[in-house]
């Protein structure tokens, strides 16, 4: 069972990592930065590689040597959370370059080295914000409509071919990105933990493989409150 973790190598990312380690997976972080060791249990690579520039084609060669992945997720993103009009143009621009850009062009790659594979999954993380945003969330909503609206036509595209291609927008889950973003809101019951949405990723995209979900959009019960 081979993972690959494209963008975030930390709280989400490695709390997935974590849960296919636990079953015996294997994961390769392909992004920036080192994941954070401390969520790790030992069978993991790491291929630093920045997913915003041309080397995408040369991380995924390095890719080849693990052999044929099995889930593919899709952790990367910018949160820009100006308000509109105030909002820096090069913020407005690196925030459509990790959101969108990067997952089309990565999609694209991904999906060439695991089509044909029905119980294949590509994991998309987009955001509940697709749904709900507001004031100050306009640009970073808009994306993550985007996203979302990209992963449900590729997945029909794709037909029965392979590799299923699996939305998720979760509310607010519990991670320093969120704590940082969202004024400590992220430590109180309106936020779900890292480890509650991996359990539900790998439950999904790797314990059903004859399962076909197009989206999913996991929150705490505090949530809507």
């Amino acid at each position: 069972m081979r993972l690959v973790v494209f963008g975030s190598t930390s709280s989400i990312g490695s709390a997935v990592a974590k849960r296919f380690g636990r079953a015996g997976g294997t994961t390769v972080f392909v992004g920036r930065r080192e994941p954070e060791a401390v969520d790790l249990v030992g069978n993991e690579y790491v291929s630093l590689a920045d997913l915003r520039t041309s080397s995408l084609d040369a991380a995924f060669s390095s890719l080849e040597d693990i052999g044929e992945i099995d889930v593919a997720l899709f952790a990367m993103g910018r949160f820009i959370g100006n308000v509109f009009i105030d909002a820096d143009d090069d913020d407005i621009a690196g925030a459509i370059q990790d959101n969108l850009t990067s997952t089309i062009l990565i999609a694209k790659r991904a999906i060439a080295a695991m089509q044909g594979r029905p119980s294949a999954a590509i994991v998309i993380l987009s955001s509940i914000a697709a749904e709900t945003a507001g004031p100050g969330l306009v640009v970073y909503g808009a994306l993550k409509a985007a996203v979302s609206t990209f992963a449900k036509a590729v997945r029909q595209e794709l037909g029965s071919n392979g590799p299923r291609i699996i939305c998720f927008e979760p509310g607010l889950v519990d991670t320093a990105f969120a704590r940082d973003h969202h004024s400590g809101a992220a430590s109180t019951d309106s936020a779900m933990s890292a480890s509650t949405l991996a359990d539900l990723i790998f439950k999904i995209a790797w314990s059903e493989p004859n399962l076909c979900v197009d989206l999913v959009r996991p929150t705490s019960l505090g949530f809507w409150d």
